[in-house]
C-alpha cells in the first residue's frame, strides 16, 4: 500500500446493494485511526463504534483540532458514463496542534448517519502522521473518491 491508496471494504458493496447506505444524502464522515490496526477489504463487518465485528473507532485519534467521530465531507453520488462516482468535495486539514494525535495512520470514511456506524473504506496516509509535530490533511482526488462499476 501506498500514500492516497484507498481499501474499499467488501462488506460494504454488500450494504450498498441492501440500501443500507444512500451515498448522496446521508452524512459521510472521515475520522482517523492509529496503527494498532490495518484495515483490508476483507475486515469482517467494519462500524465506527459497536454493532459490527470490527469496532474501528476503539483506535480513533482525537483530542486538539481532530474531533473524535469526524469531520463530515460534502459528497455526491451521481451517475460518471457507465459507472457511478462518489466525490467528496471537503478536504480534511488539521493544522499542527499540541493536543492532537500523535500516531494516526489511517483515515476511515464511514456513514455517520447509519445507525450501525458501516464503514464505507480506509485511505491509506502512508506512514503515521504526527499531528503534534505537522499537519494532517487529506485531499480527495479530483476525479472522484471512488467510482463503483
Amino acid at each position: 500500500m501506498a500514500q492516497g491508496d484507498l481499501i474499499i471494504f467488501s462488506q460494504f458493496k454488500v450494504d450498498l446493494g441492501l440500501s443500507l447506505h444512500d451515498l448522496n444524502a446521508d452524512e459521510i464522515r472521515v475520522a482517523f485511526v492509529d496503527d494498532t490496526i490495518t484495515p483490508a477489504a476483507n475486515t469482517a463487518d467494519p462500524r465506527w463504534g459497536a454493532g459490527g465485528t470490527t469496532n474501528l473507532s476503539t483506535n480513533k485519534g482525537s483530542g486538539g483540532n481532530f474531533p473524535a467521530d469526524g469531520e463530515d465531507i460534502t459528497n455526491s453520488y451521481v451517475a460518471s458514463g457507465a459507472d457511478a462516482l462518489f466525490d467528496g468535495t471537503t478536504n480534511i486539514a488539521y493544522a499542527k496542534n499540541a493536543s492532537n494525535p500523535a500516531d494516526s495512520r489511517w483515515a476511515i470514511i464511514y456513514n455517520f448517519a447509519d445507525t450501525g456506524k458501516r464503514c464505507i473504506a480506509a485511505v491509506d496516509l502512508g506512514a503515521v502522521a504526527d499531528g503534534t509535530a505537522g499537519a494532517v490533511n487529506v485531499t480527495w482526488n479530483a476525479s472522484g473518491i471512488f467510482t463503483v462499476s
